[in-house]
């Protein structure tokens, strides 16, 4: 995998020429929005209202995890849990046909499962014998084509983390 400078490098072309859905929750905050389907009378699950769209943008949570984390609120990505977020990789780094991605296994299946939908293929190569990822395993292989390298960290099953030097000598 040779190194990328900006990782706009490895978004699909079609994905940069996209532009960016906006919805009128983007512009109006507050109030109805009946165009949306949102119903006027106040239904409540616990203290959140369940009869308006939430933010699309997670903006309230976005800025809460930026003041906790010290980190620009354009750097957290909110998502409906780890699926979503590789569902998104997907979408945008690889293209059926073209690219390719890697797992070490064992490790946890929704990567081969999500790289299945798309129509990608994985390559795997193994942990060693205490189930550690060596980046000499996957540099050895056939890295020809490919897009990502997922490493899990805590491994799932194995709850082994993967050493930060094996991570930078993978890159």
């Amino acid at each position: 995998m040779p190194a990328v400078e900006n990782v706009l490098e490895l978004v699909r072309p079609e994905i940069l020429k996209l532009k960016p859905y906006t919805c009128a929750r983007d512009t109006i905050k507050e109030g109805l929005l009946m165009d949306a389907n949102e119903n006027p009378f106040p239904r409540w699950q616990g203290n959140i209202p369940v009869n308006r769209y939430p933010d699309p943008r997670q903006e309230e949570l976005r800025a809460a995890l930026s003041r906790f984390t010290r980190l620009p609120a354009s750097s957290i990505l909110a998502a409906s849990g780890s699926d979503e977020v590789f569902d998104w990789l997907f979408k945008v780094f690889c293209a059926q046909g073209k690219d390719a991605v890697a797992i070490f296994e064992p490790t946890y299946g929704m990567y081969e499962v999500t790289a299945g939908i798309f129509g990608i293929p994985v390559r795997k190569f193994q942990l060693d014998r205490e189930f550690e990822f060596k980046a000499d395993y996957f540099l050895e292989g056939d890295t020809a084509g490919i897009k990502m390298l997922f490493l899990c960290s805590p491994n799932n099953p194995t709850g082994n983390l993967v050493a930060e030097a094996e991570i930078k000598k993978s890159t």
